[in-house]
């Protein structure tokens, strides 16, 4: 898992600690950007009524995860985008036998 994943994860856990009552724990989720997230929202998720005392934690560390993975990708991205765009790589589309040289 990447620091960025680890770091999102720790994030959410001391925003909602699991000293909290289950029903306070499970509004603050469902508050937080993390719930809401855009790559939570694309994959499979519980709904707010699925939620129990038994799952909640499972969630909350899966909605960090995806919040690591968004996090991550703010980051890559220009940095790849970057680095094609200034020469530093190219980027090469090919179907068959691909051979690489250094210049």
């Amino acid at each position: 898992m990447s620091i960025f994943c680890e770091l999102c994860i720790y994030r959410i856990n001391k925003k909602l600690p699991s000293t909290l009552p289950f029903n306070e724990r499970k509004e603050l989720f469902i508050s937080s950007p993390e719930w809401n997230g855009k790559t939570r929202m694309q994959n499979n998720h519980l709904k707010e009524s699925e939620l129990t005392a038994e799952n909640i934690q499972f969630e909350i560390d899966l909605a960090g995860k995806l919040a690591g993975f968004e996090l991550q990708k703010k980051f890559y991205t220009p940095k790849i985008v970057k680095s094609v765009n200034e020469g530093y790589c190219e980027l090469v589309l090919d179907k068959g036998n691909v051979k690489y040289s250094r210049d």
